[in-house]
C-alpha cells in the first residue's frame, strides 16, 4: 500500500531529499507539455527504499528553484529534467525507467502505464485531460502518487531482470548510464535552440516550386483526353492528379505505361491496383512516369517542409523534438514537439538542396559534421573483415576502390563511385542480387540488368569474403540467444529468428547482421553529442547545437570562432569510440558556410 503525504512546504521537503542516500523517484505534472504555455501543477517523489510518496505542491516558482537532486529516477527523464533544470532545480538522473524499458525490451511499448499494466499487473489508473487544471485536487493528487509508486517497482522490477536476462555481451545498464542518459542534455540544447531558417530564401523557394507544380499540373492537364474517352467509373469525376484511380487509369491505361507492381484488387483493377508509388514511379522509363514522380517529390517538398516552415516558425526558428526510444535499432527518431508548439521531423529534412539551404543563423555560420562512411567502417570492424580494415587504415575511399574494381579501370566516373557506393551499402547487409537492382533505381536512380546484379555481387563478395562468415557468426548467435548485441552492449532482442515463417525468420537474420552496424553507429553519434554539449569551450565560443540527422551534426558559431569550434568537433566524433573497447577508426568530415548545404568557406 503507498503512504502517501502531501506537502507545501518546500524547506521541509529539501531537507529530507538531502537526507536520503537513497536513489529518489521522481515525476511531475504539468497543464502543457511545452514550457512557457504551462506550469508545473505538483511534483510527485519516492525513495527507492521506502514505502513512502510524497506529493509536493509547490507555492511559488521560486520553490521549485531549491530542489535539489542529484540520485534522480525519472519515467522519460527528457521531459521532467528539461522542465525542472528551466525552473532553476538542481537535478540529476541516474536511472530512466522507460529508457531502461526500451533498452530490455526495444519491441514493446514503453510508457508507464503499459509497462504498469503488462509487466506489474496494476490497472489503468488514466486521469482525463489536466491541461484545463488550475490548481492541484485529490483526483490529481492521487495520480502523481501512483506514477512515482509505480515507477519505484518498476525500476525495481528491472534491477532483478538484468540480474536474470543477460545475454553474452549485452550491458544495458552500462548503455543507460553512459550513453542515453548523457544524451538528454543535447538533445534538449537542440530542442532549445530551434532551427533558424532563412526566411528571405524560403519565399524565394516557395515560390519556384509552385511555379514548377504549376508547370507541370498544366503540361498533364493538357494531355487529359475527352471525357467520352473515359471509362464509365471515372465519368462522374474529375481528374485529380494524385495516388487516385484517375491517375492510375490516365497512366498505365491511357497513356500506355507499363505496370510494375500491384496492391490489394479492388473492383476496378481486379488483378491488383496499380502502383504509384515513388518506388514504382521509379522503375518506369515512360516521360508521363517522370511528370509524375517529379510532381509527387516537389508536391512533398513544399506540403512536408515549404509550409510547415513558412507557417510554424517563430521569430525565425522552428521547433523539432527527439526520442530516445522511438526505434528499435537505437538510432534517433524526431517529431513535431506538441500540438500546442507545432514543428518539423528534423530526421526527415531531405538531403535535397533547395530544402537544406533554408536553413541558417543570420549572424553565426554553419558547421556540420558528418562521419565519413560509418556503418561500412563499424562493419568492418565487427565483421574482421582484412581488406575493409585496410583500406581504411590507409584511408583509401572505399566506394572508388569498390568502383575500380567492378570496371576494371583506374579512373571512375561521378556515375560509377555512386554505382559503387550502391553496392557497399546494398550489399553489406547480405542483399541478393535479384533485389539489388531494384534497390540501386530507387535509392540511386542507376538501371542494371540482372546478370550485372549478380556479377556485382559476386565481385563484392570476392572482394570482402569475411563478410559470409560473419553473416553465419551473427545467425547463430541469433539463434542461440534469441538476439545479438552491438559493439557497447545494447541488445537487439529478434524472437521472429525462431518464427515457422521462412520469411518472417530471414526478415529477423537480415536485422541480426545490420541492427549492431547501424546502433553502433547510432550510439557513436550520441556519446559525441553528449561531449559536445557538454564541452565548455563550444560554450565559451558561443557555439549552439542545432540538429542532428543520422550520422551527422548541425551547429553554429560566431564567424570568429567557427574554425575553432569545426576543428574542436571534428576531434570529438573521432574520439567517440574510445568508450568501449572496439576501435573504428572514426573519421569526420567538417564544413563551415554560411548556411546548411552552402559553400564551404573551410572543411576539416
Amino acid at each position: 500500500m503507498m503512504k502517501i503525504s502531501i506537502s507545501q512546504d518546500a524547506d521541509r521537503l529539501t531537507t529530507y531529499l538531502a537526507s536520503r542516500k537513497d536513489p529518489i523517484i521522481c515525476d511531475i505534472e504539468t497543464t502543457s507539455l511545452t514550457i512557457g504555455k504551462g506550469r508545473i501543477l505538483c511534483i510527485g517523489f519516492a525513495p527507492l527504499r521506502s514505502k513512502q510518496v510524497i506529493v509536493w505542491i509547490p507555492k511559488t516558482d521560486a520553490d521549485i528553484a531549491k530542489l535539489r537532486l542529484s540520485r534522480g529516477v525519472f519515467h522519460n527523464a527528457h521531459f521532467d529534467l528539461r522542465w525542472l533544470r528551466h525552473y532553476g532545480a538542481t537535478v540529476d538522473c541516474t536511472w530512466d525507467t522507460m529508457l531502461m524499458a526500451h533498452l530490455l525490451d526495444e519491441n514493446a511499448k514503453v510508457g508507464l502505464k503499459n509497462l504498469g499494466m503488462r509487466l506489474l499487473g496494476y490497472s489503468d489508473w488514466t486521469l482525463g485531460e489536466i491541461s484545463h487544471l488550475t490548481r492541484v485536487n485529490d483526483a490529481l493528487c492521487q495520480y502523481v502518487a501512483k506514477d512515482v509508486y509505480v515507477t519505484r517497482e518498476l525500476m525495481r522490477y528491472q534491477q532483478r531482470q538484468l540480474k536474470r536476462h543477460q545475454p553474452p555481451g549485452g550491458s544495458a545498464e552500462w548503455v543507460m548510464t553512459n550513453i542515453m542518459i548523457p544524451a538528454i542534455r543535447p538533445l534538449t540544447q537542440m530542442e532549445d535552440n530551434r532551427l533558424p531558417i532563412r526566411m528571405d530564401r524560403l519565399s524565394v523557394v516557395s515560390a519556384e516550386i509552385t511555379e514548377q507544380l504549376q508547370a507541370i499540373d498544366h503540361t498533364l492537364d493538357a494531355s487529359i483526353p475527352p471525357r467520352e474517352q473515359w471509362p464509365d467509373y471515372l465519368q462522374k469525376s474529375t481528374p485529380k492528379w494524385g495516388n487516385t484511380n484517375w491517375t492510375r487509369w490516365w497512366l498505365f491505361d491511357h497513356m500506355g505505361a507499363p505496370i510494375v507492381s500491384r496492391g490489394k484488387s479492388s473492383k476496378h483493377w481486379p488483378e491488383g491496383s496499380p502502383s504509384l508509388s515513388q518506388s514504382a514511379l521509379a522503375k518506369l522509363t515512360h516521360p508521363a512516369a517522370k511528370l509524375l514522380r517529379d510532381r509527387s517529390t516537389l508536391h512533398k517538398l513544399h506540403t512536408g517542409f515549404i509550409v510547415p516552415l513558412r507557417d510554424r516558425s517563430v521569430d525565425g526558428r522552428i521547433p523539432t523534438s527527439f526520442r530516445l526510444t522511438g526505434t528499435v535499432t537505437g538510432r534517433l527518431s524526431s517529431a513535431s514537439p506538441a500540438p500546442d508548439n507545432p514543428g518539423i521531423n528534423a530526421q526527415q529534412i531531405p538531403r535535397d538542396p533547395q530544402i537544406r539551404t533554408l536553413f541558417g543563423d543570420p549572424t553565426d555560420l554553419w558547421i556540420e559534421a558528418d562521419y565519413s562512411q560509418l556503418e561500412l567502417r563499424v562493419a568492418a570492424v565487427l565483421a574482421n573483415e582484412p581488406t575493409m580494415q585496410r583500406l581504411f587504415q590507409e584511408g583509401v575511399d572505399i566506394h572508388t576502390y569498390i568502383a575500380q574494381r567492378l570496371t576494371g579501370e583506374k579512373e571512375v566516373t561521378k556515375t560509377q563511385r555512386t554505382l559503387a557506393k550502391g553496392v557497399n551499402f546494398g550489399f553489406l547487409y547480405g542483399m541478393q542480387s535479384k533485389h539489388f537492382a531494384n534497390y540501386l533505381q530507387e535509392n540511386y536512380g542507376l538501371i542494371i540488368s540482372p546478370t550485372e546484379a549478380e556479377e556485382f555481387r559476386r565481385e563484392y563478395f570476392r572482394t570482402f569474403n569475411r563478410l559470409p562468415e560473419w553473416y553465419r557468426d551473427q545467425r547463430r548467435f541469433a539463434i542461440n540467444h534469441g538476439c545479438v548485441v552491438n559493439a557497447f552492449g545494447r541488445v537487439r532482442h529478434l524472437p521472429k529468428v525462431y518464427s515457422p515463417d521462412f520469411w518472417v525468420q530471414e526478415n529477423a537474420f537480415r536485422q541480426a547482421i545490420n541492427s549492431p552496424v547501424q546502433s553502433t553507429g547510432s550510439d557513436l553519434m550520441l556519446v559525441s553529442l553528449a561531449r559536445l554539449s557538454g564541452d565548455l569551450r563550444l560554450r565559451r565560443f558561443g557555439a549552439k547545437l542545432i540538429t542532428t540527422v543520422h550520422d551527422s551534426v548541425c551547429l553554429t558559431a560566431p564567424r570568429k570562432h567557427a574554425r575553432k569550434v569545426a576543428q574542436i568537433v571534428k576531434s570529438t566524433m573521432e574520439k567517440a569510440d574510445d568508450l568501449c573497447e572496439t576501435k573504428f577508426q572514426l573519421k569526420a568530415d567538417v564544413t563551415v558556410s554560411r548556411f546548411w548545404g552552402g559553400d564551404p568557406l573551410a572543411t576539416y
